[in-house]
């Protein structure tokens, strides 16, 4: 059930993403499809997820004053034993639950979380892999939720709109639900009973074994996340850490359900658990349902033992090299650190912070703007037992390796020898702290933290880490570096790209899968046997009653103003305290850079990356405006669309004079010099290149070549098509496309703790007013012509296949889909949305269902609909994963269940549970005030009326069946599809 868009990884992120969405959701494309959680770019490294700033803070015992006993008002079920920040801390006294509350009203939703105190360390030789693994299996099934009574606990609150997931680290295992306040309940009762009463049944073991060994091989497809596995088995010797969360190869073919059992009866206690709730909550109410449905689990008989582990010395460095097919080096430098609570671990997070974070970092401006690096990285791992530093580089094949890592070496003994400026040291404090500022945006976010910092051993660490900041020194950060970066304590290894050779390639087929290691079992037969059996459940899930959902009233907040002709300005109040989210637009975008003036693909998305290197202003030395933002601890970022420039900022609101400045100074100033072009195309050459390593995005190219023409704004075109255009781009390119920007078509949106919108009418006229007019405004914006202009390609009867080997693959995307020849204008669109929706749009999904859920063919597959703004005729798809052994099977399934979806359409209750799933999901997708900028930015840049976001439930309510089931027979044509397979595909099937 595991998958992430974590807001708080790090901001140096090293892999890019492409611009075209294969899934467009609802209102918030830039959301994750899966979960609704805002979509960022991040530094993924498999099983283990890194967080920029600390959620924990330095070896303090907790705090030494005497704790009161303090009974809650009404209820002698508890012991109030604290509160810090707002956080409410008691302990169940009949089982000794800990519980940790704080009330949000920011937006009508809630985060619950329960916190297990058991993660792969706490696995033996033998059986790792297990707590992951037991996961999994506690979403298939309890005594009072499971798939005979129709209450299935992946799918009951999901289908109304809930955020429902679990995942496993080192220290602890989480399963939360993020709902609407409306269903707290629910989720409290579904926790209890999955606490001690699970079901834990071969027969399910069998099936998610499958869905296991789907996503060990999706990780091993990462080259990153291979490379790392590896330095932390080497690192360590006799601790777990060594030991990957999702278990090693054997382990995971060797699981059986009563190994999970005893597994689940040595550490799934109430007293070995911590439940936090945050949102919008009656603490008493809460605290009844708490002793309602937790109150009579039992403790553990005995104390539970949480081994403490030693680490034999490390009495040299340690190195490994791994090779495999791909089209990137990477170097990963790790040294043994200090556990998470200890007070050096948060200077080590500091001195990351130092070394890698932003432009001006020490690392960035001797690796990545020396052109020996596409990206570098750097953190501290915060965890309950001593752990490791790690400085993580990408680079171009022709860098070398040893190049990079003597650089590297370099500037940590500079700072061993000379420390830090007190400048430095000052730009990296208030970063983390504003860090943590916006980690509050939102009550999942929130709660992820506050998890981390419990795994850890103490929850009051996150609370109390402004004071802990303000004690750290310079001297204190060469210390530091000089007791931990030391050579005998390090663990280097390189990951060497090799190409892919006749030999290589014979080896990789004839090297099983974990897959095809099932697919050996008896147990396949047992899993495929009912799969021509319909799709349709024998009765409706039970579906929980549709609570009064409290309206959305985003237009009525918003106040829009027009200070300048041709500058629309938007602001919105949130109770989001001293934060402000800027979301912006102009006019100008990928389809003017192809027009006959410059005839460049690539020409919009290199002069983003060029607009915050120098201005007029801040030409010498380079870097100076982020050096300004960096200082206080905000952002400005750019990307390119199809039609638009798109802006986003944050930053405290003091900040906000200076943000919009600096702003202004980009869009208005930029100079376009040619040594910054050259090291600009140099990094880009060098993520085009590593993207041909991206199976998802090798299957994205050619799907949506199959559909579309060059000339149409969703063909994506090929890494080859990229690079010839990065080669033949000039500076006076760049400067004469950026000088057609100006006032017309410009869009700002500021969002949360914002001052008045006469202080904001005044700052905008005072770094606007004079801007001239934008060309491509005047020269006709023409949003909503696509489908005028151009169609999709013609797709034969039968269909289109395409195969694209990558055998150094372990796994394999398929995608599929087919052109609707519609945009989001068209009447039918809403219909065809939740047509995909209820067949392809989350864990509740026919297609979650049928062939992950009772096939256990897939880890995931999700689809939805694409490419339809601004007019333009979009497409459906489906995105799956699958073990090569099990392609071919996975194809056939879908095939049956698009063929029986087309047959006889959906029944009422899926329609009403899907209505439900919507609205819910939409209102807690607006629960932050950065995805309220998004949606307001997005919705008037489709030149769409405010009131829209407010009507957007009602428009789904208003569906019918009948219009739905229309939508299906109209728009999927099973015998027409185009299919891309792509990955270490067996060509003779």
């Amino acid at each position: 059930m595991t998958h992430y868009c974590f807001c708080s990884l790090p901001s140096q992120n090293w892999k890019t993403t492409c611009p075209k969405r294969l899934f467009q959701t609802l209102i918030l494309p830039s959301h994750c499809k899966k979960c609704n959680v805002p979509r960022v770019k991040t530094w993924w490294l498999g099983h283990r997820h890194h967080f920029a700033f600390t959620t924990v803070q330095p070896a303090r015992q907790a705090s030494s004053s005497r704790v009161v006993s303090i009974a809650p008002q009404g209820s002698s079920a508890f012991e109030k034993l604290s509160t810090c920040d707002g956080i409410q801390e008691y302990c169940l006294k009949s089982n000794g639950l800990q519980v940790l509350l704080k009330t949000d009203s920011t937006a009508p939703v809630a985060t619950v979380m329960v916190t297990y105190r058991v993660g792969s360390r706490n696995e033996s030789l033998g059986e790792t892999g297990s707590t992951h693994l037991l996961e999994h299996m506690l979403f298939k099934g309890s005594k009072n939720y499971n798939q005979e009574n129709g209450k299935l606990m992946s799918t009951l609150l999901e289908n109304v709109g809930a955020i429902v997931n679990a995942n496993t680290w080192l220290d602890r295992t989480s399963y939360y639900e993020c709902v609407p306040r409306a269903y707290v309940e629910e989720a409290l009762k579904m926790e209890a009973d999955r606490m001690h009463n699970a079901l834990l049944r071969q027969v399910d073991l069998h099936k998610e074994m499958w869905i296991v060994g789907n996503e060990y091989e999706n990780d091993e497809n990462d080259s990153i996340a291979t490379l790392d596995k590896e330095i932390w088995a080497t690192a360590f010797q006799a601790h777990p850490y060594r030991q990957p969360t999702i278990g090693w190869r054997w382990d995971i073919e060797n699981s059986h359900a009563q190994r999970l059992k005893e597994f689940y009866q040595r550490f799934y206690y109430p007293n070995n658990a911590t439940l936090i709730i945050v949102g919008d909550i009656q603490v008493q109410q809460v605290l009844h349902w708490i002793e309602q449905y937790f109150k009579d689990i039992a403790p553990s008989k005995l104390p539970i033992a949480h081994q403490v582990f030693q680490e034999p010395p490390q009495r040299g460095p340690r190195r490994l090299v791994v090779r495999r097919i791909a089209n990137e080096a990477v170097l990963g430098m790790a040294w043994k650190s200090p556990r998470g609570m200890h007070r050096d671990s948060l200077c080590l997070s500091l001195l990351a912070n130092i070394l890698c974070h932003g432009k001006n970092s020490r690392l960035y401006q001797s690796l990545v703007d020396a052109g020996m690096a596409t990206v570098v990285n750097g953190w501290q791992s915060f965890f309950r037992d001593p752990a490791l530093f790690f400085i993580y580089a990408c680079m171009g094949k022709q860098v070398s390796i040893a190049q990079t890592e003597e650089r590297i070496i370099k500037e940590i003994k500079a700072i061993k020898q000379s420390g830090v400026s007190l400048e430095e040291l000052s730009t990296a404090k208030t970063c983390m702290k504003a860090s943590l500022y916006y980690s509050r945006d939102g009550t999942l976010g929130f709660v992820e933290n506050l998890n981390e910092a419990v795994a850890m051993g103490d929850w009051k660490h996150m609370s109390q880490l402004h004071k802990y900041l303000e004690e750290i020194s310079r001297e204190d950060i060469q210390r530091v570096a000089q007791r931990y970066l030391v050579s005998d304590q390090s663990t280097v290894g390189w990951l060497e790209p090799q190409q892919a050779s006749s030999e290589q390639e014979e080896t990789n087929h004839s090297s099983h899968s974990l897959g095809e290691s099932l697919n050996g079992m008896i147990l396949h037969s047992s899993l495929h046997c009912d799969e021509s059996s319909s799709s349709n459940p024998s009765h409706p899930w039970i579906l929980l009653p549709r609570n009064e959902q409290q309206k959305v009233q985003i237009a009525s907040q918003v106040v829009v103003s027009e200070p300048l002709d041709g500058m629309e300005l938007v602001a919105m109040k949130t109770p989001l305290r001293e934060v402000v989210r800027i979301q912006g637009s102009l006019v100008g975008g990928e389809e003017h850079g192809r027009q006959k003036d410059w005839n460049n693909i690539i020409l919009s998305d290199v002069m983003v990356e060029m607009l915050g290197l120098r201005t007029h202003h801040y030409c010498d030395p380079k870097y100076e405006i982020s050096k300004k933002l960096q200082n206080v601890g905000a952002g400005i970022s750019f990307h390119s669309q199809s039609r638009r420039l798109c802006i986003e900022a944050v930053c405290l609101k003091e900040h906000l004079p200076l943000v919009l400045s600096l702003l202004a100074e980009q869009l208005r100033f930029p100079i376009f010099l040619p040594q910054d072009l050259q090291v600009v195309r140099g990094r880009l050459v060098d993520e085009i290149e590593s993207s041909k390593d991206n199976i998802s995005q090798v299957a994205e190219e050619h799907f949506l070549a199959e559909m579309y023409p060059v000339e149409h704004p969703n063909y994506v075109h090929r890494s080859e098509e990229y690079l010839e255009a990065l080669h033949r781009l000039t500076c006076d390119d760049i400067a004469d496309f950026h000088s057609k920007y100006g006032l017309g078509g410009f869009r700002l949106v500021a969002v949360g703790d914002i001052p008045t919108m006469e202080w904001l009418q005044t700052e905008v006229y005072r770094y606007f007013g004079d801007w001239k007019r934008n060309q491509f405004w005047e020269n006709g914006d023409s949003s909503n012509s696509h489908d005028k202009l151009y169609r999709a390609k013609p797709i034969p009867s039968n269909g289109i296949r395409r195969c694209i080997q990558l055998p150094q693959k372990e796994s394999v995307d398929v995608l599929l889909g087919q052109p609707l020849g519609i945009s989001e204008n068209h009447p039918d669109y809403y219909a065809v949305l939740m047509a995909m929706h209820i067949l392809s749009g989350n864990g509740s999904s026919r297609l979650m269902q049928r062939i992950r859920e009772q096939q256990g063919l897939t880890y995931g597959i999700y689809g939805g609909v694409g490419g339809t703004a601004y007019g333009a005729d979009g497409y459906w798809n489906i995105h799956g994963t699958f073990s090569p052994a099990l392609t071919f099977t996975g194809l056939g399934a879908i095939q049956r269940e698009l063929d029986h979806y087309v047959e006889n359409g959906i029944e009422e209750w899926e329609l009403q549970a899907t209505k439900a799933t919507i609205q819910g999901n939409f209102q807690i997708g607006l629960a932050t005030s950065k995805s309220i900028a998004s949606a307001i930015r997005q919705t008037l840049d489709h030149k769409r009326p405010l009131e829209w976001i407010d009507d957007f439930p009602q428009i789904i309510e208003s569906l019918t069946l009948e219009q739905v089931n229309s939508a299906i027979q109209k728009y999927i044509r099973p015998k027409s599809l185009v299919t891309v397979i792509c990955g270490k595909t067996n060509t003779d099937n």
